[in-house]
């Protein structure tokens, strides 16, 4: 499946997925990225937006450097 067919709630999903697989709690990511619990938490769970700019602070905080990894290794 094309990255751009995919759910909110599938790309949420995945991307706690990679934070738990970083040992990070909601309450870590939000200090080190500068948003708040509730936007990650709205986020993981399909609720919410994700804008651009707050995808790149979450994966400059869980120490992923090259973003492209996370879109293009989204298990189908």
């Amino acid at each position: 499946m094309e990255f751009e067919k995919r759910s909110k709630a599938e790309f949420g999903a995945y991307m706690q997925k990679i934070r738990e697989e970083h040992n990070v709690s909601r309450e870590e990511l939000s200090k080190t990225s500068g948003m708040s619990v509730n936007a990650i938490s709205k986020f993981e769970n399909g609720t919410g937006d994700l804008p651009i700019t707050s995808f790149i602070r979450i994966c400059v905080a869980l120490g992923i450097q090259n973003v492209d990894e996370v879109i293009y290794k989204m298990p189908e």
